[in-house]
């Protein structure tokens, strides 16, 4: 903004601040020259807007083709980021329901080996009985034998 408005200071020669201009008294009439000058002043002021226009269109065009470039970059680069990161929970989910059946299978499996464990143990006792009670007909069988 600051930039245009020196580039119209520039081109309309000091916005009419030259001092060269005498003017006119009171009651006098206005000359061929004055109007002339006038003229000129309002060409060149005509001129300079139009320049001005121009050179604004033309940065309000190349800001529109950086926003609509910079819209299209995001927009491509933030679906392929969703498109990985759904790809990611995917898979991690499908993982996670493996990992899961692979638990309760262990759980199915521990449960198996502390149910033989158990029968295991109570066999150990029915032949820790067993042995007992053999020990004890064979001294009961030792004291016959005398």
């Amino acid at each position: 903004m600051i930039a245009l408005l020196l580039l119209c200071f520039v081109t309309n020669h000091g916005f009419l601040l030259d001092g060269s201009t005498p003017l006119p008294k009171t009651g006098t009439i206005m000359t061929d020259s004055h109007f002339s000058m006038l003229l000129n002043l309002l060409v060149e002021e005509r001129n300079s807007r139009e320049q001005l226009e121009k050179i604004v269109k033309q940065h309000q065009l190349e800001t529109a083709n950086i926003a609509e470039k910079l819209s299209n970059c995001n927009c491509n680069k933030h679906g392929e980021n969703v498109n990985k990161t759904s790809n990611k929970t995917s898979q991690i989910e499908d993982k996670l329901e493996v990992l899961q059946q692979n638990v309760h299978s262990l759980q199915i499996a521990n449960a198996d080996m502390e149910l033989k464990q158990v029968i295991a143990e109570n066999a150990s006792r029915y032949f820790e009985t067993s042995i007992a009670g053999l020990k004890q007909l064979q001294s009961f069988s030792d004291l016959l034998a005398k």
